[in-house]
């Protein structure tokens, strides 16, 4: 009985000191391991370095934006281009026109002397007021004929509105040649010989003065 409790108790020891050689070892192998591998928090130390650890490991962002696009120093200059605008010249005069432009008093002047013309029968003035492409086309000793047979018999002569123009007429000379003139027209009432007419009259600036036209025969 005895034998048997002191075999029993001697087999225990051996496992008891089996199973302390087992935690043994593996406390040896994972006190290694440890060596070897960093903790988590070391690593994350290491893989993002602070302000304070490392000040050239991550530049501000004014070096990040500077390294990431170049300036104008650093690449080839660059042509700015300024539109100018010309400048209204103050002494600066316009150009004079082609041509006087009829004014409606100058007409109402005129057609005033014509009328009184035609009264006192001064065919004189009224040939000499003719357009200078009408004497140019006909001749004076006709145009002066028509004056006096036609035109000194003309009564209660009017013009009226609008008075147009200039527009540009063509006329034959006596020579062949053509010339334009610039005419004005307004519609133009009159009696001759106990009957009414309505028709257009046209007038043309030569030298600042009204000059008439007529077809003379």
């Amino acid at each position: 009985m005895v034998h048997n409790r002191s075999k029993s108790f001697a087999l225990g020891l051996i496992v008891l000191g089996a199973l302390l050689a087992v935690v043994g070892l593996i406390g040896f192998l994972t006190a290694r391991g440890d060596e070897g591998a960093p903790t988590s928090g070391a690593v994350a130390a290491t893989s993002v370095p602070t302000a304070s650890s490392d000040a050239t490991a991550t530049p501000d962002i004014a070096d990040a934006s500077a390294a990431r696009v170049p300036t104008a120093s650093a690449t080839a200059p660059v042509r700015q281009v300024t539109p100018t605008v010309d400048a209204p010249n103050a002494t600066e005069e316009p150009s004079p026109t082609t041509h006087a432009i009829m004014s409606r008093e100058q007409l109402d002047e005129f057609v005033a002397r014509f009328v009184a013309a035609i009264a006192d029968g001064d065919v004189d003035f009224l040939v000499s007021r003719l357009h200078p492409m009408i004497i140019a086309t006909f001749d004076e000793p006709t145009c002066r004929a028509t004056v006096t047979d036609q035109i000194l018999l003309f009564e209660n002569f009017t013009v009226g509105e609008p008075l147009t123009g200039p527009n540009a007429e063509t006329y034959t000379l006596a020579d062949g040649t053509t010339a334009v003139a610039e005419v004005y027209s307004a519609p133009i009432s009159f009696d001759f010989q106990a009957r009414s007419f309505d028709n257009a009259g046209t007038w043309g600036l030569v030298d600042g003065e009204v000059h008439w036209f007529l077809a003379c025969r």
